[in-house]
């Protein structure tokens, strides 16, 4: 096995995604790496960390237990309003 050098402050940044992706070190900086060499072929597997895959399977189970959802026309207003809504406030 070889080994990189990373500077303190990115080998920091580096330690915290990890750790926030349930992965360690290595792990995290291979599978960066793999990505960035496979190219221009779309893989959002890196995107789908425990804490993701846990927050979806509990949507998932509030909405068969039946927890109210939104139709795509109301998903549009909601978001319609909100960007309007956020737009009013941060936009000069």
């Amino acid at each position: 096995m070889e080994s990189i050098s990373i500077p303190n402050g990115l080998f920091a940044k580096v330690k915290r995604e990890a750790k926030a992706s349930g992965l360690t070190v290595s792990e995290f900086v291979s599978r960066i790496i793999a990505l960035e060499l496979k190219g221009d072929e779309e893989n959002f597997d890196h995107l789908f960390t425990p804490e993701v895959v846990a927050e979806l399977k509990q949507i998932s189970d509030e909405i068969d237990a039946g927890a109210s959802t939104l139709s795509m026309k109301e998903s549009r207003l909601v978001l319609a309003e909100s960007r309007a809504e956020w737009l009013k406030k941060n936009a000069g």
